[in-house]
């Protein structure tokens, strides 16, 4: 939408709002000038590497201006944790996933509509379906915020089908609401991918950030033996660090084995309750523990500016993915490393192992037909519809083998036809469905429930009429001296009666059909994009692998990668610190090279004195400028070990 016609905010009205919800007084680099563009009514593309303030430019915008900010997201993770921020600082923000009951997101989408809401955070898929399309066109969006923008590009190293809808879902909005992609990495054919799949207006604005990190010193070594190179980096360099492992098994060894070394580590990676996992990130992000040995599920939306050290322990299996990992060290603008260490045969198995992410047609055509089966969906219906869902129940019914029927679902969720959540957490939540007076009339018809009903409202406050209170069952049936099962029973009734929506906590996996069901040989299968795909991902191995053995300053092969034109090379990643040593043993070499010539002109010098005239010097420099002098036919060494000038004087 455009404000040709009314007055833009100034950067310093823009300022007042960042230091009122944020407190911070001045924008990180080239954040102005995306937010300017956004109030300029322009579509915008931003990329902003790792810890650049994606969601600053989307957010501060929409909040000087009247109307609702519509985020897509593929990472619920990392919505949740964005409207969780969003309401502490005191601002309106709503989510919905394929977690939440329909009366929940029933309610979500009333306060989008009639309600004070700034902000709704949604999932791609969530744009398919007709309740959400008809709904949002009662919303006044007037900025639709595509977060992780490559994920429309097949080309890029996250393809997720949902987002090529966004653009028919922006075409049945009332009005055209301005758009701004934002996203961490994507290549020159990504980023064109963007602009054309988004369908940018003629006026649209590019900004991007160097892909240079100036205080970030990339590394590289090929190790036969990983465990002591790792114990050797960790000894050299101080501060809070990331082990990035390839699988949940290796990084509970790693941090054990690490423990007995001496060294404060943890573990973190998606199989561990999610409890658990945020026990575990704030002994991390508090400085308790040291070192978090991680697979990639760890990092996303965690802003620790001070980590000194991120080491892999193998290689990830793009560029784009090792940039984004790599970049979470150093945000502080202080020095910072980025360690890489990698064995030949690493490469092999990454290439196999997306040989075997990419199941034949028949067998992603078995897996649909028994996953329909298992839910019981008749030809015709499950669109949209979301089912708790146990892997390893469903897998042994399904026949196929543990490797198949993983790797099937996550290709059926490539080509668009059902989402699959692993490893998600659902927190209890509460809502009071009815007005003040009718509760205490209802308290009066059911003494027996009073005290649970007052104790709610005493814990949850005023927010439970007007909102969704996610709450910790245990922690308030301790604080009105209840067992957790008791107040469970409890709000159950009080649901039952229709006096609360409660939903209780929930943890585990989800599939999400994004279709009606079909028969299986009917399922419209792109099986020619998992083709591509998977050659996409094969070509990206072979890019990390020319990054790690090429011979080649790091921080410009990432910078070339991803299109930018830069020839300057960085100057202390492990290649040009090794350039810059072997320019200074060639200058000592010469030096010494020179010295003798000048000693040999003058007359005869026997061997053995050569030292007495070049002091403190390696013997094995020496005897590499005889060497070269010897065969550059300046000099030569007679049986009697005299060394004699060769040229005229």
């Amino acid at each position: 939408m455009s404000y040709e016609h009314t007055q833009l905010p100034s950067e310093a009205e823009a300022l007042r709002v960042l230091k009122q919800y944020w407190g911070y007084t001045s924008f990180r680099p080239m954040q102005w000038d995306i937010i300017r563009s956004v109030l300029e009514g322009r579509d915008t593309l931003a990329l902003l590497p790792t810890g650049g303030g994606k969601s600053i430019c989307y957010q501060v915008p929409a909040l000087l201006r009247p109307g609702l900010c519509l985020v897509v997201s593929p990472l619920i993770a990392l919505m949740k944790d964005q409207v969780e921020q969003l309401k502490r600082r005191g601002i309106a923000a709503e989510l919905i996933t394929s977690g939440m009951s329909h009366r929940q997101i029933d309610f979500a989408l009333d306060r989008c509509i009639y309600g004070n809401v700034r902000f709704l955070y949604v999932s791609p898929e969530r744009l398919q379906t007709s309740l959400f399309i008809e709904r949002a066109k009662k919303m006044n969006i007037q900025l639709l915020a595509v977060d992780e923008a490559h994920c429309i590009s097949q080309w890029g190293y996250e393809f997720r089908p949902a987002y090529l809808q966004i653009t028919r879902f922006r075409a049945q909005l009332p009005q055209r609401p301005t758009t701004l992609a934002v996203t961490a990495s994507a290549t020159p054919q990504v980023q064109q991918d963007i602009r054309e799949k988004l369908e940018f207006s003629s006026d649209y604005r590019f900004f991007q950030k160097s892909f240079l990190r100036p205080n970030l010193s990339y590394s590289v070594f090929e190790e036969e033996n990983k465990a002591e190179r790792l114990l050797y980096i960790l000894q050299k360099v101080k501060g809070s660090a990331i082990l990035y492992a390839d699988t949940r098994k290796r990084c509970e060894q790693l941090a054990l084995w690490l423990r007995k070394k001496g060294f404060s580590a943890g573990y973190y990676h998606a199989g561990l309750s999610a409890q658990e996992r945020n026990h575990k990130q704030n002994e991390w992000i508090h400085n308790r523990l040291r070192l978090m040995v991680a697979t990639n599920a760890f990092g996303m939306g965690i802003d620790k500016p001070d980590v000194r050290l991120v080491l892999h322990i193998a290689p990830p299996a793009s560029p784009e993915a090792y940039y984004q990992e790599a970049g979470r060290a150093g945000r502080d603008e202080q020095p910072a490393y980025a360690v890489l260490l990698y064995h030949a045969s690493d490469f092999q198995k990454l290439k196999a192992q997306i040989e075997r992410s990419y199941p034949p047609e028949a067998v992603l055509r078995r897996a649909y037909e028994s996953l329909s089966n298992y839910f019981q969906l008749a030809v015709g219906s499950g669109e949209g519809q979301s089912f708790d869902f146990h892997f390893e129940q469903w897998q042994t019914r399904s026949g196929l083998s543990a490797q198949e029927a993983y790797f099937s679902l996550k290709a059926l969720e490539q080509l668009g036809i059902i989402e699959f959540t692993e490893d998600f957490y659902r927190p209890a939540q509460l809502h009071v469905l009815l007005n003040q007076k009718d509760l205490y009339d209802f308290i009066l018809r059911s003494p027996h429930l009073e005290g649970v009903i007052k104790g709610c409202l005493r814990l949850g406050g005023g927010k439970l009429f007007t909102e969704y209170h996610a709450f910790s069952l245990n922690e308030w049936a301790k604080k009105l001296s209840m067992k957790p099962q008791e107040l469970h029973h409890a709000l159950l009734q009080l649901r039952k009666a229709g006096v609360m929506d409660y939903q209780a906590a929930g943890e585990g996996s989800q599939i999400t059909f994004l279709l009606p069901r079909h028969q299986a040989q009917r399922l419209p299968l792109r099986y020619h994009l998992l083709q591509e795909l998977k050659e996409n991902h094969l070509a990206k191995v072979e890019a990390m692998e020319q990054y790690c053995r090429g011979q080649h300053c790091r921080s410009l092969f990432i910078a070339h990668y991803f299109g930018e034109k830069n020839e300057q090379s960085c100057g202390f990643c492990d290649y040009c610190i090794g350039e810059k040593k072997k320019k200074k043993a060639a200058e000592r070499l010469q030096n010494v090279k020179e010295h003798i010539k000048a000693l040999c002109r003058q007359a005869p010098l026997p061997l053995e004195d050569l030292r007495k005239h070049i002091k403190q010097l390696d013997l094995k420099l020496i005897e590499q400028a005889l060497e070269d002098l010897s065969r550059e036919g300046y000099i030569r060494i007679n049986d009697a070990q005299i060394i004699e000038w060769v040229l005229p004087s």
